[in-house]
């Protein structure tokens, strides 16, 4: 029985070659935005997080938190506020960023959606 089996699969011929793939290309531009790509993606965040900040420290200054506490306002409510402007805020920065790579063919290859969910 074992010769039957054995038998079967003795023609079986396997070939391989490599897969064809495009020619590499040398693209400068890829090159130097290595380096400064994620100095100018920071330089975006620091921007927002520093016009946040400023609106806090504005807001302790003149107690203004108080003030709303005084006409009713609920402690969640305020802090859902604050997550309110700066997720606008940060949203906004991200979706500028996100067409900026997209549309600028640094992520060329990517999906619009993937790229701007992270960042």
């Amino acid at each position: 029985a074992d010769s039957v089996i054995t038998a079967k699969y003795q023609n079986r011929k396997v070939d391989m070659q490599q897969y064809p793939y495009p020619a590499f290309k040398f693209d400068r531009f890829i090159y130097v935005i290595t380096g400064t790509l994620p100095l100018f993606l920071v330089l975006s965040w620091i921007y927002s997080v520093s016009l946040l900040t400023k609106e806090m420290v504005y807001e302790k200054e003149h107690r203004l938190r108080e003030v709303l506490r005084i006409h009713g306002m609920s402690t969640a409510s305020y802090w859902l506020g604050w997550l309110a402007t700066g997720m606008m805020q940060l949203t906004a920065t991200s979706l500028l960023l996100t067409v900026i790579v997209s549309w600028g063919r640094v992520f060329a290859n990517s999906d619009f959606t993937a790229v701007f969910a992270f960042f």
